[in-house]
């Protein structure tokens, strides 16, 4: 008898995945709160739970200028994630690369 999948205890990251935080994500989502919260509720996990949302995250900007949250499922505890396809808004890509730069100009400054 195969035993199902076991789901991974850690998230994978990528080379070339930058770090943010929430609150640069709010600034890329034009600080639209309903719209972060909605993304935190709709989640990638493999419970059944009807209600489920995104807890304890980090959110990364990968090369192709979208947004990967990743953190935990708040019914299973287990980890979960969300990708943001903000790649394909000229809009958005403006302000990503505006938050990327002025992280990169405090970064020196330190």
């Amino acid at each position: 008898m195969i035993d199902p999948p076991r789901k991974r205890s850690e998230h994978r990251t990528f080379p070339g995945e930058k770090e943010i935080t929430r609150f640069e994500m709010m600034r890329m989502f034009d600080g639209d709160e309903a719209w972060v919260r909605t993304l935190e509720e709709t989640i990638f996990c493999t419970c059944n739970a009807p209600v489920k949302r995104l807890i304890a995250y980090k959110v990364f900007v990968n090369d192709l200028n979208d947004l990967v949250m990743r953190g935990l499922c708040s019914a299973c505890n287990t980890i979960a994630a969300r990708y943001v396809e903000t790649g394909e808004d000229p809009e958005k890509v403006k302000r990503i690369k505006a938050v990327l730069r002025e992280r990169k100009k405090s970064a020196t400054r330190t």
